[in-house]
């Protein structure tokens, strides 16, 4: 997994980091935001993404 030092994954990690069960939500979070992400990617919808 690939650290994302800046960006709105950063940003729900350090918001969710000071909540109590931030976990589980902080995952479905990445894994939604992962997903969709890739799927722009894939699509060719973000220019200069890997």
């Amino acid at each position: 997994m690939q650290p994302v030092p800046t960006g709105i994954h950063a940003i729900i990690d350090r918001y969710l980091a000071e909540q109590q069960g931030g976990a589980t939500l902080n995952l479905g979070l990445h894994t939604f935001l992962a997903r969709g992400q890739d799927n722009l990617v894939n699509k060719g919808h973000i220019p200069g993404m890997p």
